[in-house]
């Protein structure tokens, strides 16, 4: 009876072993399994043909470094939050469309700028022309006044004076 009781009783213990072993097995199984598809995952994140060759490396990167942290992880929840802070870090990166966009709308603000610019330039020069017309109107009179001044005798006036005369 004792040997049938200590059978029974190395019967369940290994029983026990084997189980919880299996056990651990298939956590193991299941965790190597997430951490695969969560790579996968990743990686399909990014449709490359939608990037420049600059984002394109930005986003490698990325890929690369969550691969490699996803391996070192212990739990799917671990994996889980990793996947989502890639996504974050990859859907920051700006697509060639988008860039295109940008770049369009900086040579937009450039040109309407410059437009500007331009026109404030012509106003100027304009008011400035208007200045020289009326500088030149006020040394006429000046030298009308001075010849008059002088019964006709140009030797009292000097530089445009003297020009406006003739």
């Amino acid at each position: 009876m004792k040997r049938k009781i200590l059978t029974a009783v190395i019967f369940i213990i290994s029983a026990v072993i084997l189980v919880s072993g299996g056990v651990a097995a298939y956590k193991s199984y299941n965790l190597k399994k997430a951490k695969a598809e969560a790579m996968k995952k990743i990686e399909n994140m990014v449709d490359y043909k939608d990037y420049r060759a600059e984002q394109k490396e930005e986003a490698e990167a990325i890929i690369g470094r969550y691969s490699k942290h996803i391996s070192t992880l212990s739990s799917k929840k671990e994996i889980e939050k990793d996947i989502s802070v890639a996504k974050t870090e990859i859907q920051q990166i700006k697509t060639d469309a988008v860039l295109t966009q940008e770049e369009q709308e900086a040579e937009s603000i450039a040109k309407t700028k410059e437009e500007t610019t331009k026109k404030a330039g012509e106003k100027s020069g304009k008011k400035s022309e208007n200045k020289s017309k009326k500088k030149t109107k006020e040394e006429t009179t000046i030298a009308e006044t001075t010849r008059n001044n002088s019964g006709g005798n140009v030797e009292g006036c000097v530089g445009n004076d003297a020009k406006n005369f003739y």
